[in-house]
């Protein structure tokens, strides 16, 4: 029971900072970027001064085409690669210091906890022999009959409960408890001493009160070990549906770790691709013209290659249109396949809140579709928007090509959908293929 507390514990800890991590996952990929683009482009400003005369239009083309060729491209081919969840990371997720461990708020469902309580009823009666033949048949009789109203004593308890005080801390509900049993006990006891008189008269004051007082507490204490064994079930069993889960929760959040990651990778990798590179081919083909370059020149080159890398903190990509994507796949294939959109339960509406998740599914449709038509030979495909639960939106895709040939190796295409999904799989048919991928959506997004 410790071990598995400890373990629901370290999970949810684990789970409580993942969005520290990515955070920070982030901010280490955006540094690396800069660590490595900084000196360069540094030297590009001094060279691009306008207050620092002389400087040769050759000079600094050949400048700017090796800040190209030895920082910018090789970073777009890096961030082009597939990455792990900690590819581009110096620190692992299991190097993070851990926070302190407190163990969950023990509770007791205190209904739940009579219930089989009600079986000590019978074995206290039955613990009696010597007591009842004492007393003649009638009076024993009616010993046996008041000793029973424990059974609907604690019926009554268990079913006029308060729902509200049902589920209680352990110190407050044994307390409860105790006092429950005390009275459902102890009440038919003295019930027993003062219907019969015979029973005083005949044993004797002291002798009658030492034997009902010693069967309460026997009674209590039997109530508490079956109640005991009750509550240790409960909460080893609310222990493991707790791991279950959280460990559910952690697979969510590195599925959308994942998803994150490669969205980041994605904006830096547009900017670098096109606003930067292209800044610097733009300024590299103008001073290689020919054409005199003043400081004003100068000054409007050195601000254009400003703004561009400026976008790897402030921008990226403008947020994509799940909407507009797919008009714009279905006219690229007319004529080749017939694609379809289908959205039952309106998730697009919902989905595009959350910029990184819509980036996701365009991809994975992207494949997908292409996929269907490249190597199935497909001419029609259908692509399904489905809810599944509150962070999960569905994607079925089914088309009626031949799909890949058999025994081929997974390509790009099972990577990519494996790093942007929480789960996917494909399958043929005697119509054609399907696949079925659910990826991680927030309503309440972290914007790039």
């Amino acid at each position: 029971m410790t071990v598995l507390t400890a373990k629901s514990v370290e999970l949810s800890l684990s789970r409580a900072t993942y969005a520290e991590r990515l955070q920070y996952a982030n901010a280490e990929l955006e540094g690396s970027i800069r660590n490595v683009l900084d000196p360069a482009l540094s030297l590009a400003a001094m060279e691009m001064d306008p207050d620092t005369p002389g400087r040769s239009g050759m000079t600094s083309a050949r400048l700017l085409q090796e800040i190209l060729r030895v920082s910018v491209r090789p970073m777009i081919e890096t961030l082009a690669q597939p990455a792990g969840l900690n590819a581009h990371v110096g620190v692992q997720l299991q190097e993070w210091p851990q926070m302190p461990a407190r163990a969950p708020r023990r509770t007791i469902d205190v209904t739940d906890s009579i219930r089989p309580v009600l079986s000590v009823v019978p074995i206290r009666i039955i613990g009696f022999p010597v007591f009842i033949s004492t007393i003649t048949l009638g009076p024993a009789l009616r010993v046996v009959a008041i000793l029973t109203l424990t059974w609907p004593l604690l019926s009554v308890v268990r079913r006029l409960w308060p729902e509200r005080y049902r589920v209680l801390p352990a110190g407050r509900a044994a307390a409860l408890l105790t006092a429950v049993f005390i009275v459902s006990f102890g009440l038919p006891m003295i019930l027993v001493f003062a219907v019969p008189p015979a029973v005083a008269s005949t044993n004797g004051f002291n002798v009658v009160g030492w034997l009902g007082a010693s069967t309460v507490l026997f009674s209590v204490a039997a109530a508490w070990f079956v109640a005991s064994a009750f509550i240790f079930q409960r909460s080893r069993r609310l222990t493991e549906e707790r791991l279950i889960e959280v460990n559910d929760q952690i697979e969510l959040s590195i599925a959308r770790m994942r998803q994150e990651i490669w969205f980041t990778r994605r904006n830096l990798t547009w900017v670098l691709h096109g606003p930067v590179q292209s800044a610097l081919v733009s300024a590299t083909i103008r001073l290689e013209s020919g054409v005199s370059v003043d400081a004003a020149d100068r000054a409007a080159i050195w601000s254009n290659i400003a703004e561009a890398y400026a976008l790897l903190s402030t921008g990226g990509p403008s947020e994509p249109d799940f909407a507009a994507f797919s008009a714009e796949l279905t006219a690229l294939w007319t004529g080749v396949c017939e694609i379809s959109f289908h959205d039952p339960d309106s998730m697009m509406g919902r989905v595009s809140a959350d910029p990184c998740a819509t980036a996701a599914l365009i991809e994975v449709v992207r494949e997908a579709v292409g996929n269907a038509i490249r190597h199935g030979d497909a001419t029609t495909v259908d692509v399904t928007i489905r809810g599944t639960e509150e962070d999960l939106v569905s994607l079925v895709i089914t088309d009626n090509g031949t799909g890949f040939a058999p025994g081929a190796a997974p390509g790009i295409g099972s990577d990519l959908f494996t790093a942007l999904t929480y789960e996917w799989s494909s399958e043929r048919s005697s119509t054609g293929r399907g696949i079925t991928a659910d990826l991680t959506w927030s309503s309440v997004a972290i914007r790039p």
